[in-house]
């Protein structure tokens, strides 16, 4: 088994298949990826049906980087022949007198810094071009038309699939016990083997403070739990991805 090569990441959810891929893509494929738990496990912030993608966020920061995920989706469904990608359009909603209708004064202007178009509206205009919504005159809304939906799980199996066509080594049911940096390379030291690297891409997750321990990083990450709802509803159409979208007819 080969202990040493160019590159480690350490963690293969969402971020951290996409980081074998590329690191592969761009730097060829001397990349080993360690996972703890099974390629594909639900404990893991990346595992599910769908997740959102979206070039509205709060800061510029973000939206700088969104023209490039968004080209990569399409790339990457060209390259797999998988559909990864469906453009919804997306709203953002929140009370006027609320610390959300800041939050969408901050999309608003980090879309605008960035040429995203974008539309805020009130709860008025809200009901008559979404009139599925049962939304207050006190709501306000932002509204960006390339929103859309992931089918995640699909989007993680094409970058390991892919990375492993590049020749990235999967490691899984492999957790990492020690990592120990030195002037021009690093060791992850796992149950039974040592491996080394001129680099390590830590994608860990909720454990990146337990595997940064011994590194004098203070990165004093909160964890929180994201709570999605969904909502039952009697006419399933209004709701439907392929559904006419706003000004489409």
């Amino acid at each position: 088994m080969n202990s040493t090569y160019e590159h480690i990441v350490l963690g293969v959810g969402g971020i951290g298949g996409a980081a074998a891929y590329w690191l592969a893509r761009r730097g060829g494929g001397d990349v080993l990826a360690i996972e703890q738990y099974r390629l594909g496990h639900d404990r893991g912030a990346s595992e599910d049906h769908s997740r959102i993608i979206r070039h509205s966020y709060h800061t510029t920061e973000y939206t700088s980087l969104t023209r490039a995920a968004y080209d990569h989706m399409r790339d990457l469904e060209h390259e797999t022949g998988l559909d990864l990608l469906r453009i919804t359009g997306g709203l953002h909603l929140a009370p006027n007198d609320s610390a959300g209708r800041a939050e969408i004064g901050s999309y608003a202007r980090a879309l605008a810094e960035q040429s995203h178009a974008s539309e805020v509206m009130d709860g008025t205009e809200l009901r008559t071009r979404w009139p599925q919504w049962r939304v207050g005159a006190d709501v306000v809304g932002l509204y960006q038309a390339e929103s859309g939906i992931l089918d995640i799980r699909r989007v993680n199996s094409a970058h390991i699939s892919r990375a492993r066509a590049r020749g990235v080594r999967f490691l899984d049911q492999v957790p990492a016990r020690k990592i120990v940096s030195f002037a021009d390379h690093v060791e992850v030291h796992t149950d039974s083997d040592v491996f080394d690297a001129g680099t390590l891409t830590i994608c860990a997750g909720s454990w990146t403070e337990s595997m940064t321990a011994g590194l004098g990083l203070d990165l004093r990450l909160t964890l929180t739990q994201e709570q999605v709802t969904y909502f039952a509803a009697p006419d399933l159409r209004a709701f439907a991805p392929d559904r006419p979208r706003p000004g489409t007819g």
